[in-house]
Order: C-alpha cells, then sequence, then structure tokens
C-alpha cells in the first residue's frame, strides 16, 4: 500500500524490504520449526529406548505364604531370557518354585534350597 507522502518507487523499495525482511523471519521459522521437530524425535527416540530397556529388564517381584507357595506377584510382565526364564504368571500363584516347570535353583539342589528356606536363612 502506498502512504499518501511517498512515491511509487518509494513505496516500492519500502514494500521490498518489508518482503525480504518476511522472507527472512520465515526462514528462521523454518529452522526453528526444523530444529523443534528434530528435539522431539530425539527424545522420543529416548524415551523408546528407555521404554524398551524397562521391558526387557529380568526383575519381576513377588511375595510368598509360609508356604512358599506365591501369592503376588508386583511386576507382572514377562521376559525373554533363556537363561533365566520367569515363570508364567498366570499358572504360577499358589504354587511353590519347585512346583514349577523348567525352574532350577542357581546354585543348589532343590532340597538344599527348600532346606534353607525351612530355616529361614534363604
Amino acid at each position: 500500500m502506498v502512504k499518501r507522502d511517498e512515491s511509487l518507487s518509494e513505496a516500492n523499495e519500502r514494500l521490498q524490504a518489508e518482503a525480504l525482511a518476511l522472507a527472512a523471519a520465515n526462514e528462521t521459522l523454518r529452522q526453528e520449526l526444523a530444529e523443534q521437530k528434530r528435539a522431539v524425535e530425539t527424545l522420543q527416540s529416548d524415551v523408546q529406548g528407555l521404554c524398551s530397556l524397562a521391558s526387557i529388564s529380568a526383575d519381576w517381584y513377588w511375595e510368598q505364604d509360609a508356604d512358599c507357595r506365591f501369592i503376588i506377584f508386583a511386576a507382572e510382565k514377562s521376559h525373554n531370557d533363556p537363561d533365566n526364564p520367569s515363570p508364567d504368571l498366570n499358572t504360577a500363584l499358589g504354587k511353590t518354585r519347585w512346583e514349577l516347570p523348567d525352574t532350577f535353583p542357581l546354585s543348589m539342589s532343590w532340597a538344599d534350597h527348600r532346606a534353607l528356606l525351612e530355616a529361614r536363612q534363604a
């Protein structure tokens, strides 16, 4: 738009300068948006990595009664570690560790393990 006190050439120069300023501002915004998008993607990747790490954790928590039977599982998620499998949590409730299929004590026999449990030393 031409102002009252300016000529067409002055208005043209002013409008070209404003257009250049707008183009520069738009480029700055594009760069900021691209940077924010990269930051969001990095954060999403980090979150996915942490979720993956948490999901492969071998930790699971349980409670046993006085007869060493499973009565509560606090972290009911299975993991895929063939060297240290967790029991099928749906069928483990009410059973002892030695009643679960494919479970073995790490450093002793079941008899030794049960003796420790009965002596309340484990």
